[in-house]
Parts: C-alpha cells; structure tokens; sequence
C-alpha cells in the first residue's frame, strides 16, 4: 500500500510524499558528503528495496535531530523486516524526541497506518515469537511515543 492513498503526510504543516521503494543505487558513495547530505542520502535508502541497506541506513539516522527524518525513520517500524523493528526498538529515546513527537501528533492517519501494519506484520510472520500483540518490539516505538 503507497502512503498517498491515505492522504498527505505533514512535516511542519506541509504535504510530504515518501517513496515505496527505491530499486538501484541513487548516489555515487566515493565523494566525501557533508553531514546534512549523507543524513539526506540516508533517508532515501530507508527505501531501497535490500534491508540490509535499509537498516544500515537507518542506524545512521538514529542520532539525527532533524525533524525530516522522522518520518523515514517511522516508516521502517511498520515494516516486516524485524530486526530493523527490532534495532529500532531499542532505542525508545530517540522517539520521545520532540520532533518524533510532533511529527506523531501532526500525523494520526500514518500513525494508525503504521500501526495497523505493525499488526498485520506481527499476527503474519511473528505471532509464535511473540504470543501477545503487546510484546512485538513495534509497540515499544508506539509506546515511547504516547510518552
């Protein structure tokens, strides 16, 4: 499911699309990238179609404080790859984040999304691991985010 088929997702206010996937390399990785750029190039391979580069990426991501990454970051938690969920999960400090928090509040429609998905991908692949809903690691993001 493509995220616009919601509706928009708001950052400051303003519609922002997120790509599906991403299927060959954007970038050239040789030149030296400023911080700002690489946390840029790190956005956009949170979509690459391999999780590994998707998890990768995101551990780049975990200390940035720009609020145009939470929903990247987000993003991933709702997804079927669970040791990304699981990577993510064990940092709930990086959620109670003022800008991962605000971007929540400004977005219910991808939070239920995210985790009506986290549901689905829990009950699907991870229900024997996990016996109760409550104890798959995307719960401890949403719950990090309730405060």
């Amino acid at each position: 499911m493509s995220l616009d088929t919601i509706g928009p997702v708001f950052l400051g206010g303003k519609p922002i699309q997120i790509p599906y996937r991403i299927y060959r390399p954007l970038f050239d990785v040789s030149p030296p990238l400023s911080r700002c750029r690489s946390a840029i190039r790190a956005c956009i391979y949170t979509r690459h179609h391999d999780g590994r580069i998707r998890e990768t990426s995101v551990k780049d991501l975990l200390d940035c404080e720009e609020s145009w990454v939470c929903p990247y970051v987000l993003q991933l938690s709702g997804e079927y790859v669970l040791e990304i969920v699981e990577l993510l999960a064990g940092h709930p400090h990086v959620f109670q984040r003022k800008e991962y928090l605000s971007f929540a509040r400004e977005n219910p429609r991808f939070m239920a999304l995210l985790q009506a998905r986290m549901v689905s991908y829990w009950d699907y692949y991870n229900r024997g691991r996990f016996r109760d809903v409550s104890q798959y690691p995307g719960f401890r993001i949403i719950e990090a985010l309730r405060g």
